[in-house]
This record gives structure tokens, sequence and C-alpha cells, in this order.
């Protein structure tokens, strides 16, 4: 059991406290190391034979799925390095988390390693935001977004490098805060419902739309399979407060949320070229590149071609992307 535990933490540690650049650089071998000490451990424990059966077909046929466009992109090394890292990630996610919990006190655990990382990473990040600088990108880690979000808009990153990454981990954070809210006992109902206060506050404050949207579309879903119409009609009011507060408050990091960013009237809004332009330009490399794409991290390395820009005309850098997970 000690062991099932540690590597659990050692999992959410590695996703929680990890800044991006070091998963780049030694990300491969740190997933290599739990993806072992998690056959270890099913090996010793005769967890395998119990734990795995028919249905991971499906997660093994997702994973060999997304690198089908890596095989034969222009770059296949560069698109092979990003996939290698994304199979690995969902592999060793899948992986532990099918051998470690094999018990509701493993799921406990499970949980409150969750909240625990998340109530951490979240002090991490206010603490940015009221000191105005962060040690981490400072001293430790090179970040170039850290001049932009942590002086100019005023974004927390914390442990993550990016705001919308943080955003991102404590929206798929979030749902481990139930298992603590839904409990009799009020410290587990007080535990849950701190991380979960830390975790919405952060997204707020992370201030992206995708992240924003995200979270309402999980605590709807969540709501639905509960069937917990107060739940569904909290979260309606929530985001209808949250977007009536970006469409007023436009002076600040709230206006993300507004009517004018969310649908149109800014440059980057739903309805607007810069949107209709990434649209249109993922239709000609679906058009070229039908059953597969171009290969992971091929967007930006092969922009011009499909942008159909002017010739000479110069593009930031920052924007080449999709902006879209969809697109991507």
């Amino acid at each position: 059991m000690i062991v099932r535990w540690a590597l659990i933490i050692l999992l959410f540690a590695f996703i929680s406290f990890i800044p991006q650049p070091i998963v780049d650089k030694y990300g491969l071998f740190m997933l290599s190391a739990t993806m072992a000490l998690s056959a270890c451990i099913a090996w010793q424990t005769r967890a395998a034979a119990r734990s795995f059966g028919n249905e991971d077909l499906f997660a093994a046929l997702l994973i060999l799925c997304l690198g089908a466009g890596s095989y034969a992109a222009l770059d296949s090394s560069l698109a092979m390095r990003a996939y290698g890292m994304i199979a690995m990630a969902i592999a060793a996610g899948y992986s532990s988390g099918k051998v470690c919990v094999q018990s509701r006190r493993d799921f406990f655990f499970l949980c409150a390693a969750a909240c625990g990382c998340m109530l951490l990473v979240g002090l991490i990040a206010f603490a940015e935001l009221l000191a105005g600088h962060n040690f981490i990108y400072e001293r430790m880690v090179e970040n170039v977004f850290y001049m932009r979000y942590a002086r100019i808009c005023k974004r927390p990153m914390g442990t993550l490098y990016n705001p919308v990454i943080l955003g991102s981990y404590f929206v798929g954070s979030l749902p481990f805060c139930f298992y603590f809210i839904e409990n009799r006992e009020h410290r587990a109902r007080f535990f849950g419902f701190a991380a979960f206060g830390t975790g919405v506050v952060a997204i707020i404050l992370a201030a992206s739309r995708g992240v924003f949207l995200g979270f309402i579309a999980m605590m709807i879903c969540y709501a639905m399979l509960r069937n917990n119409r107060k739940m569904l009609a909290a979260t309606a009011c929530f985001a209808a407060l949250i977007i009536l507060a970006g469409t007023l408050f436009n002076n600040t990091n709230l206006r993300q949320f507004g009517l004018r960013k969310l649908v149109a009237g800014s440059a980057d809004s739903a309805i607007s070229e810069y949107r209709v332009d990434r649209v249109l330009m993922t239709a000609r490399i679906l058009k070229d590149h039908p059953a597969a794409g171009i290969g992971w991290n091929h967007f930006r390395s092969r922009f011009f071609e499909f942008a159909k820009k002017p010739e000479g005309e110069i593009y930031p850098y920052d924007l080449m992307i999709t902006d879209n997970m969809y697109l991507s």
C-alpha cells in the first residue's frame, strides 16, 4: 500500500510542480520511471491480471491513433518527440491509476493527494500575484511568458509556466474535490470546499476563455451525471454573473469573459477575422491531409504554407498557433 501511495504522490507532484521546460527536457525519463514503477507494483501484487482487461484496448487504440500523423510528418523527429511525450503521459497516468487504486482507501488517498496539490499550487499562484513576481522564473526556469503575465497582464502562472496551463490543471483536478464535498464528515467537506474554492478562484484569475468554458462544461456534465438540479442552476448563475462582470468591467482581466471577447467585438473573439483565418487554415490542412493531419508541432512550422498570408509578411511567432484545441 505504501508503495502504491508513493506512486500516486509522485504522479501528482510531477503534474503539479514541474514547469513545462523541465517536462520537455526530462519528461520522458520521468514518465518512463513512473511506468516502470507501476509495472513493478503490478507484478509484485499480481494486480495486472485484475486491473487490465479487454476494455483497456480502447485506451491503447487512442494512444496509437494520436500518433497517426506523426509517422509521415515533414519533420518526423519533431512530431514523434511530441507524440512520444503525449503517449507516455496518457499511458503513465492510465496504468498508474489502475494499478494504484485497488480499494476505497486508495481512492481516498488519490483524491486527498490531488486536492492537497491543488491547494499548494493555488497558494503559490496567489503569492505570485500579491508579490508581483515569481522566484521560479526569475532564478530557476526561463519563461518567455514571464514579463507579459507577471508584470503587464497580472495573470498567475504558479508552478505551471503559463496561466492557461495553470487554469487547465485546476479544471482537470476539480472533480477530485467532490469526493470530500459529498462526504458527511465536516473536516472532509471543509477540505474539499477549500480545494474547490482555490481552484475556481485560480481559474478566474488565469483569465482564459477556453479554461473558463471548460470549467462550466465540466460542472454541467457533473451536475447532469449526478442529477443535481441545484448544482446545474448554480453553475448557470455563476457563468452568467462572470460574463456580466466581464462585460461591465472592461478595464480588468475579467474582460476576457465578457461578451466582446466571448462572442464578437474584439480582434480574437469567437467571431473575428483571427478565428476565421484559423478555421480556414485548418480546413486547408484537412483537405491536403484528411487521414491524420500534418503531425504534432507542425502547425507553427508549416504555418505560412497553409495560412495564405501575403509573401514577405511578418507574423508574430506567438500567434502562429491554432489557439483552439478542437482545431489542434
